[in-house]
């Protein structure tokens, strides 16, 4: 079966990632969760020099509002050609590149697909073109085992999952660094309206065919968003010698397609591989030593609970479901401002879910699944806590109902 022998609990003081592991004599690890598919030379030969060259060509008119890091060394001028002598392609190429933002870990840029600086045409034959996403590590993290741990889990999902549509692809790997496709929208900007002016900065992203995304606005709009969404969670929990837990589910950590209008999953830094028991062929619990935000689940909560498992998931991606129904981030009725952190903790830990309207319920019969579903996915324990898997049978269920009509 390919199985690694890990023996009992690592420490932390190795730096590894591993160490979050519940360690028991009969856990062991899979063998492809060791691997790492390094091709560095694809992450080379991206030249970020030219790349910033081609967003101020193009007077960043694709990104607006966005303001390159310091510690890229990118703040010098580069040719002084200006927007006015480009030609009109040369612009358009122009407004497609570049720096788009930061997380907490990573800076990202948008780039040509296959380490070019260009723009590729696609293999589909229609002229199109294919852009990528190169995610480098903020110089403020450290170079350490963990680290590169982390990375090498986010790359190794991808790989995993290469032939899942539900999953962001993945195009190089190396150390800290990582490109892979462009998608184009997250799904928090698709299922929570526009912040008014004066509450934030919208940023603005290059759209294809906006058209292609389904709406939360509509019932089939808002079964096909939960649906695409759980089904690249289910990838996740049920892959051969599995489940991966993302660990870090949010409605930004999914992108949507905005050519198919397809939800994948991305963002797998915060990601841990569950063994596999070798006497009994069933998982093996994690352990996540931290549970920062405000889209965790009870037992994360809990420092009592040690033992942990895909279910996690299945709980913060419920705050996605209540966001495809109302429009709203979870908890936001309650408060006249946003809760804290600490607040919304002890409202979960206590066994409360965000308000919803009973009406809700009223709606159809796509809104009564998934308000149905997404009182399951609230459980605070976690074995009557419905699967992803389930989730998605019963929403592909009544999307071939709804396509019958």
């Amino acid at each position: 079966l390919g199985y690694t022998k890990e023996g009992k609990r690592h420490k932390r003081s190795n730096g590894s990632g591993a160490s979050d592991d519940i360690g028991k004599e009969q856990c062991v690890k899979p063998d492809w969760q060791t691997k790492s598919f390094p091709n560095c030379n694809e992450i080379h030969s991206v030249d970020l020099k030219e790349i910033i060259l081609l967003q101020r060509r193009g007077r960043g008119r694709g990104i607006r509002g966005v303001t390159l890091p310091l510690e890229s060394g990118m703040g010098m001028a580069l040719d002084g050609k200006s927007g006015t002598d480009l030609t009109a392609e040369e612009v358009e190429e122009a407004n497609k590149a570049g720096y788009i933002g930061s997380g907490l870990w990573r800076h990202v840029w948008r780039v040509g697909a296959g380490g070019e600086n260009r723009y590729v045409n696609n293999t589909d034959g229609d002229g199109s073109d294919t852009l990528a996403v190169l995610k480098m590590m903020k110089a403020e993290h450290k170079y350490d085992t963990r680290n590169f741990d982390r990375h090498r889990r986010d790359a190794l999902v991808m790989e995993r999952f290469t032939s899942s549509p539900y999953v962001v692809s993945i195009y190089g790997f190396c150390g800290n660094t990582l490109l892979s496709e462009y998608v184009g929208k997250t799904l928090d900007e698709v299922i929570y309206p526009p912040k008014k002016k004066g509450e934030g900065v919208e940023k603005e992203v290059y759209v294809e065919d906006a058209a292609a995304i389904a709406a939360r606005s509509t019932p089939i709009g808002r079964l096909q968003l939960a649906l695409d969404t759980f089904r690249g969670l289910s990838a996740l929990h049920n892959v051969t010698d599995g489940p991966v837990v993302h660990a870090d589910i949010q409605a930004k950590q999914f992108l949507v397609d905005e050519r198919t209008g397809t939800v994948k999953i991305n963002d797998f830094n915060r990601c841990r591989f569950m063994k596999q028991d070798v006497d009994t062929n069933a998982s093996c619990p994690v352990r996540i030593p931290t549970s920062p935000g405000k889209n965790r689940s009870p037992e994360e909560y809990n420092k009592d609970i040690t033992d942990l498992t895909e279910k996690l998931d299945v709980y913060s991606a419920a705050h996605i479901l209540y966001g495809i129904l109302t429009g709203m981030h979870p908890w936001e009725v309650e408060a006249t401002k946003p809760p804290s952190t600490s607040s919304i903790k002890n409202l979960v830990m206590d066994g409360k879910t965000p308000k919803l309207d009973k009406d809700y319920k009223q709606l159809g019969a796509v809104d009564a699944l998934i308000v149905d579903l997404m009182e399951k996915a609230y459980a605070v324990e976690p074995e009557k806590r419905i699967s992803s898997s389930q989730i998605v049978e019963e929403l592909e269920h009544l999307l071939a109902l709804e396509q019958q009509k």
